[in-house]
């Protein structure tokens, strides 16, 4: 048996390499998890999800093509053989008025795979197409659907992109260093200050939804010339603003 003090530094060794054994066998500490991203396709859904059919060919072939082309509440697109997945794709929408006619455009693409809508206009209708290298089939249509149709882009997010009154960090025109803004946006009116950008009226708006639909990048052209650009993050947070007021004031806003 070891003397007293070998003793103690002996059972000293064992106990400490008993739990080194069971530090190396606990459990690792529950990692933080990742704040999940928002994904916009409930708010597109409703806007295309349907079938587009009429008068459709498969470019360049002339010949007639039955269609239709149609597009699941969930995303998936069918035409002819061709196929894809808009939840996975970058979309982009846009309206504007065309000689006092409204009109309305849907573009997305992923990979190879792309979709088209494009509403001309009551006179007009409609043209859908959706290509996949260079496979293609088009058809065009006497009216778009009620929700395309005289789309405003700002009504479709306003829910996602309306902010109660809160100040910004801003670099206004002619200025060195930041100043702070007052700026909300509430019922199709935003406001930098005391000046108001009447965005619901707009003539011309595009939202542009990227990085897995959890993005979007929205931007208003007023009749005067003024414009107001928003980038909304991963978490539906606004990252950043950018706009021409009066007197060619600019803004660079977070």
């Amino acid at each position: 048996m070891p003397s007293s003090p070998a003793r103690f530094i002996f059972l000293t060794a064992v106990m400490l390499s008993a739990c080194q054994g069971k530090s190396s066998d606990a459990p690792a500490a529950a990692s933080v998890p990742a704040t999940p991203s928002v994904n916009y396709w409930t708010l597109i859904a409703p806007l295309v999800a349907g079938s587009y059919g009429g008068q459709c060919l498969r470019p360049p072939d002339p010949a007639p093509f039955p269609g239709p082309i149609v597009i699941a509440a969930g995303g998936k697109v069918s035409a002819g053989k061709l196929s894809g997945d808009l939840r996975s794709a970058d979309i982009s929408l846009s309206s504007a008025m065309d000689n006092e006619v409204p009109t309305a455009a849907i573009n997305a693409g992923v990979g190879e795979f792309t979709l088209m809508l494009a509403d001309k206009g009551a006179q007009r209708g409609l043209t859908a197409m959706v290509a996949n290298g260079d496979q293609a089939v088009a058809c065009e249509q006497a009216t778009a659907p009620a929700a395309l149709h005289g789309l405003n882009v700002y009504a479709l997010i306003a829910r996602v992109i309306d902010t109660p009154r809160r100040p910004l960090s801003c670099i206004p025109t002619g200025a060195l260093k930041s100043a702070e803004v007052m700026f909300a946006l509430e019922n199709g009116v935003l406001s930098l200050d005391a000046e108001q950008f009447d965005i619901g009226t707009s003539r011309r708006q595009s939202a542009l939804f990227t990085d897995g639909l959890s993005k979007l990048f929205y931007s208003a052209t007023l009749a005067d010339g003024r414009l107001i650009k928003m980038n909304i993050d991963e978490r539906g947070q606004l990252a950043g603003l950018e706009g021409k007021g009066r007197n060619d004031q600019l803004y660079a806003c977070k």
